[in-house]
């Protein structure tokens, strides 16, 4: 709730700029069209929605077109209330099962997991002096002039 207040300050206090920065215009004007015809149900469907699909968008837009703080936290508190409520609700049914199942695999899971994150620590070093090396053999400084 707070991290999603924060959002909505950030799309109050910057308004349409805000909204160019953090999204094309077309994206934009997509998101705002879609909140304006549903408002409050905009704020509570998407914050129910798990992570693959963003909320971050329609939360600026909520800040920038200055929708009312109460609704907006009204909305968001909805939203976000039904979704853990659902995550408790699937925990409740099933945690006991998947907990049974990772308590059979615990050891060969447990070496998968710190194999993928030797891996992604080993692609990381990689990557960050592939980066470094690149930097320096290109020579990427920008040459001052002189102004008169």
């Amino acid at each position: 709730m707070i991290g999603g207040y924060l959002t909505y300050r950030l799309g109050v206090k910057g308004g349409e700029e805000t909204l160019q920065k953090k999204m094309s215009k077309r994206r934009g004007d997509q998101v705002a069209k879609i909140f304006q015809r549903f408002g409050f149900w905009s704020i509570a469907v998407n914050a129910v929605v798990p992570p693959p699909m963003p909320i971050v968008p329609i939360l600026i837009v909520a800040g920038a077109l200055k929708y009312p703080p109460l609704r907006f936290l009204a909305a968001l508190g909805l939203g976000r209330g039904v979704r853990y409520l659902l995550l408790a609700y699937l925990g409740h049914l099933y945690g006991h099962r998947i907990l049974g199942w990772l308590g059979k695999y615990y050891q060969p899971l447990l070496y998968i997991l710190i194999g993928l994150a030797v891996l992604g620590a080993l692609a990381g070093i990689y990557f960050w002096l592939r980066n470094k090396h690149k930097n320096k053999a290109g020579g990427r400084e920008t040459p001052v002039t002189k102004t008169a």
